[in-house]
């Protein structure tokens, strides 16, 4: 009995994990869909005003103007990120190794730290939610890295076998004593605990290593029954 409810209470997860990606692609698109179309067109429209205005000599206005076109540019590359980080196009269409790629190009333009990724080749056969879910892993973990870690760089691991998948994401951070994981006060737990649930609701196992002064080393094992 205890096992049929605790299969039904993962099945449920799952299904959770996999409503909340559907709904963060949604969004996404329509963040992007919605509104970069307008706000090129508005800042067109001010180009063009400007340069009429320039004829006129009338500085003061061509100056607010180009203030104007700077917000809007700057809006458009907020928007362009936050929908990045709530859905990355590209593992939809391209898969989870050029997804993680392009996300660790974002990432160091954004934080300065370097994301070097480590794959013999691209992990194939995986389930579209498995994709989804170490996709999260790896952006929790780095998210993780530019908030606590004070870290330049992190290198990720990926390699698939007969056996399985295995993620690996290790820094060169600060690190912590993991004595302190079940402490309130301890700010980057909750992050560990999504990424520790997303891995078991997949089928695979989370395990972490960290000391103070010594980086932080997260490792995801999935096993090849959880691929299809």
């Amino acid at each position: 009995m205890l096992r049929d409810q605790a299969g039904r209470i993962e099945s449920l997860s799952r299904h959770l994990l996999a409503t909340q990606e559907e709904m963060r692609r949604r969004l996404a698109a329509d963040l992007h869909d919605r509104t970069s179309p307008n706000l090129a067109a508005i800042s067109i429209n001010l180009g063009l005003l400007s340069e009429a205005l320039c004829s006129s000599g009338d500085d003061e206005i061509t100056a607010r103007l180009e203030d104007t076109r700077a917000l809007i540019e700057d809006t458009v590359a907020s928007i362009r990120d936050i929908s990045a980080e709530l859905r990355s196009s590209l593992l939809d269409y391209a898969g989870l190794l050029p997804a993680m790629e392009s996300y660790a190009q974002h990432f160091r333009r954004r934080t300065g730290i370097v994301v070097r990724i480590d794959a013999a080749a691209p992990p194939s056969a995986l389930a579209a939610e498995l994709e989804s879910a170490l996709f999260r892993i790896f952006q929790e973990a780095l998210t993780n890295v530019a908030k606590h870690a004070h870290a330049t760089t992190v290198v990720v691991g990926i390699a698939q076998d007969c056996c399985g998948l295995s993620l690996s994401i290790s820094d060169d951070g600060s690190g912590f004593d993991v004595g302190r994981l079940g402490e309130p006060s301890f700010e980057s737990g909750l992050g560990l605990v999504n990424m520790r649930e997303m891995a078991e609701f997949s089928g695979g196992s989370f395990a972490l290593e960290s000391a103070a002064g010594s980086g932080t080393r997260i490792f995801v094992r999935i096993p090849a029954a959880a691929f299809a």
